[in-house]
């Protein structure tokens, strides 16, 4: 549990069973709120300005946000606070991949490397300074004609590559699982620490000699200064929650890290790792002459 994340581009969270008014605030700043019914799960993504939700199972009822101001570009640490409610909030790691359209004449990621060294192509993603534009900047960086072109969008992120519109899609797998699950669009490599077991086939970039992973998570956030009885007790609630079967059917239907969960003991720990990997990742990128 922990009361601090921090952002490049995007923050997000999924609630189930919830009535959630949730605040968030960064630089001591209001950003926005989020107050809605939700029956069952919903998705609640912030993207710089945008704000946009997912309903995963059931229906989102009532749901309204208020932006005051959007998540700054730079890095930084953002706070997300429970108002009051009820509920429960889950936590995944998902590996993140570049998606092609499946009619693309890429079929590899080998594919992908001899095109982008011989013609420019265009890769949708977030935003410039985010996980995905580091990516981007890495392969670029090794002679790779890639160019970031940022979509704030979610749904014109996904179907940017199906309309031609770019040529590669930097996303989570699960996000576009309906789109993968029609055969519209198909991994060609992830960027994770080992092989994505609902992709035996597809390569990570760990095992092509590649140091970038840089996973997506989502957390459970508490105010600063709540009483450490009720954050101990509600960790044990999660700790029990993350070992059900209804827990472990929704890893696998994000195509999620079974081990994606991160005890209280372990979260600062966890954080750490990634930041020192997004430091690194960004030191391995030249400065632009």
């Amino acid at each position: 549990m922990i009361h601090n994340m921090s952002w490049r581009s995007a923050l997000a969270a999924a609630f189930v069973v919830a009535a959630v008014p949730f605040a968030v605030q960064a630089q001591e700043r209001a950003l926005g709120t989020f107050r809605g019914q939700v029956d069952k799960e919903v998705r609640i993504t912030m993207r710089g300005g945008d704000v946009s939700s997912s309903t995963l199972s059931g229906t989102d009822l009532r749901s309204r946000y208020r932006i005051a101001s959007a998540l700054p570009q730079q890095e930084g640490t953002v706070r997300v606070a429970l108002e009051n409610g009820r509920g429960d909030v889950s936590v995944i790691q998902q590996p993140s991949a570049f998606f092609v359209a499946e009619g693309s004449p890429m079929k590899t990621w080998a594919d992908v490397e001899k095109t982008a060294k011989e013609r420019p192509l265009k890769v949708a993603v977030t935003g410039f300074s985010s996980p995905d534009d580091l990516t981007v900047s890495f392969f670029a960086a090794r002679g790779m004609k890639l160019s970031s072109v940022p979509y704030a969008k979610p749904s014109e992120r996904y179907t940017s590559i199906i309309g031609g519109h770019a040529d590669l899609l930097y996303e989570q797998a699960g996000d576009v699982r309906s789109f993968v699950d029609g055969k519209q669009i198909r991994p060609v490599i992830f960027f994770y620490g080992g092989k994505v077991a609902d992709f035996p086939a597809i390569p990570t970039g760990t095992s092509l000699g590649y140091n970038v992973t840089l996973p997506q998570f989502r957390v459970i956030l508490v105010r600063s200064g709540t009483d450490p009885a009720r954050v101990k007790l509600l960790s044990a609630a999660i700790a029990k929650a993350v070992a059900s079967a209804d827990f472990k059917a929704y890893l696998k239907e994000q195509y999620a890290d079974d081990n994606s969960f991160v005890p209280a003991s372990g979260v600062p720990t966890y954080m750490e790792k990634w930041l020192d990997e997004a430091r690194k990742l960004r030191a391995a990128i030249p400065a632009p002459k």
